[in-house]
C-alpha cells in the first residue's frame, strides 16, 4: 500500500465511524481534520496506531470546537 493509499484508507476509516456516531457533523469537516490529525503522525516511526490515533484527535478537535 503506497503512503498516499494509506491516508486514504485512515480519512474514509475516520470519517465512516464519526459521522456514523455523530450524523449531525458534516462529513467534509470531518474529512479535513483527518487528513491535518494524519499529517503529523504520519512520519512517526510505529505506524501500528496511526487510525486510532487520528480519529481520537479528530473527536477531540471536534469537541472542544
Amino acid at each position: 500500500m503506497t503512503d498516499i493509499e494509506a491516508e486514504g484508507h485512515v480519512v474514509d476509516h475516520v470519517v465512516q465511524a464519526i459521522t456514523k456516531a455523530h450524523p449531525e457533523i458534516d462529513a467534509s469537516q470531518v474529512e479535513g481534520l483527518a487528513h491535518e490529525e494524519y499529517a503529523k503522525l504520519e512520519q512517526n516511526p510505529v505506524q501500528d496506531y496511526v487510525e486510532v490515533l487520528t480519529e481520537h484527535a479528530v473527536k477531540q478537535r471536534l469537541h472542544d470546537a
